[in-house]
């Protein structure tokens, strides 16, 4: 008994124990964008946040509690590294599970959300971070490496894949590229929106165990030479012998922030005959590095696909990288160069992360012709019909990811058949179109507006994409999704488009007024958040007075507005859609593929008057980057 009762005391202490020192939860994000900061410590006598986000330091007030809080407001979305500042000392934020890995202090991450930011984690397939241990004959240890491998790797068996080493700065360990450069979310995000081929990372430690010479200091070649021989003596064989790698220079890149730069250009520099692919950001090599261990340097930088510069104005190493880019340039070399009004930080390392990824491995397909369609539908997708590129794998490989239009039809019927001429041009272009009922009319039932949501197809494409199964598994580019639809389903795809996963829309004949209809109303045009297309069949269209109303109406996203004299059935029974599909499609190639070529209808009147007469055209808002 008396051992029970020491048991139950000592569980009732604990309990008491854990709640007073229980973390708050800390950082919170408030709905108006700003961040607050929370810390239990009655005992302090002053408690300061500092963090990237902002300049200086900012009290925390106490209250009754013993709670310590601060409101600040970022200036943008990104992910900062801060820590609180008690009586003096420096410490994370308990209340917070993410720390910034270092061989130092670490301090806490401040992640604040952004849909849109490639840093954030959406619904697209993701690959694999697999932490590995290999033996070092150069440095007598076994030593950590991260290798991320892309969503496709557990399911094309067969394939190989090219490899990118990607090499932290000065204290930064072999997880910073991964939890504090987002290395493995930004790589899984570009390659959903097809602006990456799949690759596989390489995350190896960068300190070599004997101290980090300044990169102005000529010892510090001997550090380079170390990691060199690290690099391609004991990681590259262990990668190649445990991964599917295509194991040649023309699949194999390098790139590194800091001193990770650094030790990157000695590197491939050293070793060109095992790298083809280079990118630096915020580093450099000083002359007489380069002088002395580069004496041919003029014709080993010709046999680099890539050989990439980035760097802020705001860097303290900013002055010696223009030195370095300066020495190129002398000896005529040819490199890309991206010059921010960024600082030193992680920041900026993510994004000359985004920037080469986009690049690296790109010369070995080519775009060629258009792509045959196919009409299908499917089971968990009842009330749709899918028009898409027969052959999804080839098309992606030459298109990249494919940009989805949900679609609903005149009289919100479900027939889409007489869309087919302007749906095929669209698949032909590398999109895939989903359509409310059959292409054949066996299930044309009008419907009373409420039960053909566009979203349902939205919902369904984003399933897919990220169900290994499916045929669509990887195939989608998620993130440019157009709602359209024509006269009573361009309310259908009105009402859709408040979902932020709509990238654009397109009314065909179609416009509010004061009309409510296909499940939109008025209100809806409030709603809008990305630029809209009007295309109207000109005064004789029965749409045409609704559309000019809501034109007027639209003053807070870009609107755009073309005109042609059709009437209210529009041109989309013609081959490739008539001119209205044809202005269509360019909208797309603009809005969701980002092609500069496709925008001359919209923002360039001599090329419109030129080549679309009788068609009149008019915007608010309209910018060549909307």
């Amino acid at each position: 008994m008396k051992h029970l009762l020491l048991i139950c005391c000592i569980l009732v202490y604990g309990t008491v124990h854990a709640q007073d020192f229980h973390a708050l939860t800390s950082p919170v994000i408030n709905p108006d964008g700003t961040v607050t900061f929370r810390i239990k410590a009655p005992e302090a006598e002053s408690v300061e946040v500092k963090g990237q986000f902002m300049s200086g330091r900012t009290p925390l007030v106490k209250d009754a509690d013993g709670i310590w809080s601060a409101t600040v407001k970022p200036a943008k979305a990104d992910i900062y590294p801060y820590h609180f500042i008690i009586n003096g000392v420096a410490v994370a934020d308990p209340g917070n599970a993410l720390l910034f890995p270092n061989e130092n202090f670490k301090s806490s991450l401040l992640e604040i959300p952004d849909r849109e930011a490639l840093y954030t984690i959406n619904a697209v397939p993701h690959g694999k971070v697999h932490y590995c241990s290999y033996k070092s004959h150069v440095l007598n240890q076994y030593r950590n490496v991260l290798i991320y491998t892309p969503a496709e790797y557990d399911i094309n068996t067969s394939e190989r894949y090219p490899v990118f080493y990607l090499v932290s700065g000065t204290t930064d360990t072999e997880e910073t590229w991964m939890k504090a450069g987002r290395a493995n979310t930004i790589l899984d995000n570009l390659i959903a929106r097809g602006k990456a081929k799949p690759m596989i990372i390489v995350m190896p430690y960068g300190y070599m165990n004997g101290g980090t010479p300044g990169p102005s200091t000529p010892g510090v070649a001997h550090m380079y030479g170390t990691f060199a021989r690290e690099l391609t003596e004991c990681v590259m064989p262990y990668v190649d012998g445990n991964f599917r790698t295509i194991p040649d220079r023309e699949h194999r890149a390098i790139a590194g922030f800091s001193r990770g730069g650094g030790q990157s250009m000695f590197t491939a520099l050293k070793h060109i005959d095992k790298f083809a692919w280079l990118g630096s950001y915020s580093a450099y090599l000083n002359n007489e590095v380069m002088d002395k261990y580069f004496p041919d340097l003029v014709d080993d930088a010709k046999r680099l696909n890539m050989l990439w510069f980035g760097v802020g104005t705001g860097d303290f190493l900013y002055k010696d990288v223009v030195r370095n880019q300066q020495y190129f340039d002398e000896k005529g070399i040819k490199y890309q160069n991206v010059t921010t009004k960024d600082s030193h930080t992680w920041m900026h390392a993510r994004f000359c992360l985004a920037e080469t990824l986009q690049l690296l491995f790109k010369n070995a397909v080519e775009k060629n012709g258009k792509y045959p369609g196919m009409t299908t539908d499917d089971g968990s997708l009842p009330g749709f019909t899918i028009y898409r590129p027969s052959d999804l794998k080839t098309t992606v490989e030459r298109e990249g990811r494919l940009p989805v239009l949900v679609f609903g039809n005149g009289a919100c019927s479900h027939y889409s058949g007489d869309y087919v001429p302007m749906f095929a041009e669209m698949v032909a272009n590398g999109y895939i179109v989903i359509a409310v009922g059959s292409k054949d009319g066996s299930n044309d039932v009008p419907t009373t507006n409420q039960d053909d949501n566009l979203l349902d197809a939205v919902d369904w494409i984003c399933r897919q994409n990220v169900t290994q199964w499916s045929d669509y598994y990887g195939m989608v580019d998620i993130f440019h999704i157009a709602a359209a639809g024509h006269s009573c389903g361009g309310a259908q795809a009105m009402a859709a488009s408040y979902d932020p996963r709509i990238t654009t829309t397109i009314l065909f004949n179609a416009g509010m007024g004061d009309m409510e209809m296909g499940g939109a109303t008025p209100k809806s045009l409030k709603e809008l958040h990305a630029p809209i297309l009007y295309l109207i069949g000109g005064p004789e269209d029965v749409a045409h007075s609704n559309a000019l109303v809501d034109f007027e109406r639209i003053n807070h996203v870009p609107v755009a507005s073309a005109n042609y004299p059709v009437g209210h059935a529009g041109t989309y029974k013609q081959p490739q859609g008539g001119i209205l599909g044809k202005v269509a499609l360019m909208w797309l190639d603009w809005q969701l593929k980002e092609k500069s070529a496709a925008s001359g209808f919209f923002i360039n009147a001599e090329f419109r008057n030129k080549n679309y007469p009788g068609c009149t055209f008019t915007s608010k808002g309209l910018k060549k980057n909307n």
